[in-house]
């Protein structure tokens, strides 16, 4: 993803082909596209902790935070702090740790 022209990161249709087959590509995608939860979902059903990625509305939205934590504990790291505090979002993150 690297080498991949801008044209393509800003692609959505590309950047979903590219997050099935690389788990990792969102990192490499524009920031336009890290503010589509569509994207992000995909991102954090292969690894939660794509969420560190994820545009920070995204982080501060319970339903994308929640599957993000379902996968991977861990990504209540890159969570907002108020669904750090969440009791629903730390339980299911402590589940998945």
């Amino acid at each position: 993803m690297d080498y991949a022209v801008d044209s393509l990161k800003q692609d959505q249709d590309f950047m979903l082909v590219a997050l099935r087959i690389n788990v990792d590509a969102l990192d490499d995608a524009d920031e336009s596209l890290k503010q589509d939860p569509e994207i992000v979902r995909i991102a954090i059903r292969n690894k939660g902790y794509e969420l560190f990625f994820a545009d920070e509305k995204l982080k501060e939205d319970p339903k994308i935070v929640k599957i993000a934590v379902g996968f991977n504990g861990l990504a209540l790291e890159y969570a907002h702090d108020d669904l750090k505090n969440d009791k629903d979002t730390v339980q299911i993150a402590v589940g998945n740790n």
